[in-house]
């Protein structure tokens, strides 16, 4: 996918003039929901009892998976605030189609989680865009994934339970601004590892998710984690630890990435069922710099990452330790 031609406000006003077209009950653009990372652009009532939300993608650059799964977190969030019946639709706008092999399993990934998920090429004709209003009209929502909102919904709700504003205060004070690269802090990081006996520390750790079954694509790659710390003494328990640099402004989308990591780490396949993993994982973020949401409501970052299971920590070299030891 080659970077976009045309802004983002032609692309929705474009749309918009689409969705217009088919006289739906009721259409409500840029509509807001407190509890989410990315709003859709539209929601949309064809008739009474049928919700669709409709969002748009206008990406700057070729899509790579850390955007993708971003976008895959919008899905997420909007099933399990609207419900599993809400159809939710994406379209992305591309001034190609999909030149790249890596942007066919992008668009794939998206296409096989969503319920609907449509590729707008730039100059397309208007029956392409005729084509996008019935699939809406046409879709319903995808009942092979209701499982899985419905074990991440009960999963969400009992780590949100132990979030504590109280000790989340310091993620949140943007005074505290983002000064060693990440690069520096895993060395520094290395030197600790390298004097402690309880664990067998395992740098650029991998750990296979079920993203791409779920997705319907071949399982070619796995997630991966700055380090994976396997207890010696408690068997089959690992942390698995991401060092982050994040700042209140321009981490929107590594959040939504990382979101979107804790979620599928969680899961499993087992008997061609998918089911929850267990606590043998424990996901921990160790934070450079500060989490701050909007003035608002400023821990609304530090809430959702807690709430898909992320253990928060400062990336300070000496909290290592505490992570090692602590029973997490």
């Amino acid at each position: 996918m080659r970077e976009r031609s045309t802004s983002r406000r032609q692309v929705m006003a474009k749309i918009e003039r689409e969705i217009a077209r088919m006289h739906h009950y009721l259409i409500q653009r840029r509509p807001f929901f407190p509890d989410l990372l990315n709003q859709p652009d539209f929601l949309i009532v064809p008739e009474v009892g049928r919700l669709i939300a409709l969002y748009i993608y206008t990406p700057r650059q070729r899509l790579n998976w850390r955007s993708t799964l971003a976008i895959a977190e919008d899905l997420f969030e909007i099933k399990l605030l609207a419900g599993e019946s809400t159809l939710v639709a994406g379209v992305i706008t591309t001034t190609d189609r999909l030149e790249h092999p890596d942007d066919r399993s992008y668009f794939d990934f998206l296409a096989n989680l969503f319920d609907v998920f449509i590729m707008d090429v730039e100059g397309g004709d208007d029956a392409a865009r005729g084509r996008m209003n019935q699939q809406l009209e046409n879709a319903a929502p995808r009942d092979d994934l209701f499982d899985l909102w419905r074990l991440e919904g009960e999963r969400v709700r009992v780590n949100a339970a132990r979030f504590d504003e109280q000790k989340y205060v310091e993620f949140v004070d943007e005074r505290i601004r983002p000064r060693v690269k990440k690069e520096l802090l895993i060395r520094d990081m290395q030197e600790i590892l390298r004097t402690e006996p309880s664990v067998e520390p395992i740098e650029d750790f991998p750990l296979r998710s079920p993203k791409a079954a779920l997705a319907g694509l071949p399982e070619r790659n796995v997630f991966r984690f700055d380090f994976g710390l396997p207890s010696r003494q408690i068997e089959n328990r690992t942390k698995v630890v991401d060092i982050a640099v994040l700042d209140r402004y321009g981490s929107r989308e590594k959040i939504r990435y990382l979101m979107m990591k804790a979620r599928f780490i969680s899961y499993e396949f087992a008997d061609a069922r998918l089911v929850y993993r267990g606590n043998g994982v424990t996901p921990v973020l160790m934070i450079e710099g500060n989490v701050s949401g909007p003035s608002h409501d400023p821990y609304r970052y530090v809430k959702a990452l807690v709430s898909v299971g992320w253990q928060l920590e400062h990336a300070h070299p000496g909290v290592l330790r505490k992570v090692i030891h602590a029973d997490i």
